[in-house]
């Protein structure tokens, strides 16, 4: 998940890379709907807590 904010963040900056981001994010998101739906749910639940971890550590400040 890191690795797609990153490259969307890029991709706002250099418009070089914005293509070759979104190519990336659609091939990501296709790939996602391949897989059952168990694996799928547990993945994005996954991702969830991993964002909600860190906003929490984020939210404890410096």
């Amino acid at each position: 998940m890191h690795l797609i904010r990153r490259w969307h963040l890029l991709s706002q900056f250099d418009e070089s890379m914005h293509d070759k981001v979104e190519l990336y994010l659609k091939l990501w998101f296709e790939s996602l709907t391949e897989v059952d739906e168990e694996t799928r749910n547990l993945f994005l639940f996954n991702i969830k807590t991993e964002i909600e971890n860190q906003i929490m550590m984020r939210s404890l400040g410096p």
